[in-house]
């Protein structure tokens, strides 16, 4: 997710807010994924409100509920490529099998050689064998 400042997520939130009442109901953020050409899915837009929309659950997002997701989402991504520099032991860009084994294992969980290829096979996007950075935040979310 490429960084921005807070004065530029209120933008985005202002252009979104195309009837400028201070809130963006699901038709905004509907309009504002489909501007930005997202491919998201219906439910996954539903999702996406709801975790906006937060415990208050009033079915619109303010300025402070979009901007508080935002910086959390921020450093879930944060913590995320930490973890993943952290397991990518011979700096290659991407987790191989072992890797990718010891990432998961970090949990206290044991996983099989067979739990492990599955877990790669459906977080591997494009079919190399390895996980990228963004293939992992992919598979996270």
């Amino acid at each position: 997710m490429p960084r921005a400042s807070r004065r530029d997520w209120e933008s985005l939130f202002k252009l979104a807010d195309r009837d400028g009442n201070g809130y963006l109901d699901i038709n905004e953020l509907r309009a504002l994924f489909k501007k930005a050409n997202s491919r998201v899915t219906e439910s996954q837009l539903i999702d996406i409100f709801e975790y906006f929309d937060g415990p208050n659950g009033d079915r619109r997002i303010t300025m402070k509920e979009f901007t508080t997701g935002i910086r959390k989402i921020e450093q879930f991504h944060r913590d995320v490529e930490s973890l993943f520099k952290k397991f990518d032991r011979d700096r290659s860009g991407f987790l191989d099998r072992n890797e990718m084994k010891r990432l998961l294992e970090s949990s206290g969980q044991r996983f099989t050689h067979q739990e492990v290829n599955e877990i790669i096979r459906q977080a591997d996007a494009n079919g190399d064998g390895h996980i990228s950075l963004d293939e992992l935040l992919n598979a996270l979310t």
